[in-house]
């Protein structure tokens, strides 16, 4: 598991909610591959079986991107729906008085406005 892909899916989750964590899934999934095979493994094969190698190399590395991606947006996005199904039930507790010439107060978590 790639964590800092897993850590990208969490921000974009968090963030964007499900469109953030398509957004850094499809990334995942179509970022090139680094070639990151050893130069001696690739040496004793054929040169065909070198481009093979390497194709099964970075197909493997991009899934195993878009799947962390997909874990940590999934997770991000559960919190921020965790956080948003928070605010709406603390916004039920909040100081709202609609009487004429009084003064209004809307308290929003982390915010409070008064008009």
């Amino acid at each position: 598991m790639s964590k800092g892909w897993l850590g990208r899916g969490f921000l974009g989750g968090l963030i964007g909610g499900p469109v953030g964590m398509g957004f850094v899934v499809s990334r995942a999934g179509t970022t090139a591959a680094a070639d990151a095979v050893a130069a001696a493994e690739r040496q004793s094969l054929g040169p065909d079986a070198q481009e093979f190698y390497r194709q099964a190399y970075a197909s493997k590395l991009r899934s195993r991107r878009a799947t962390s991606a997909f874990l940590g947006g999934a997770v991000g996005t559960g919190v921020l729906v965790f956080a948003i199904v928070q605010a709406v039930s603390l916004s039920h507790d909040s100081n709202v008085d609609l009487g004429e010439g009084e003064a209004t107060g809307i308290v929003v978590p982390l915010l409070q406005w008064r008009h």
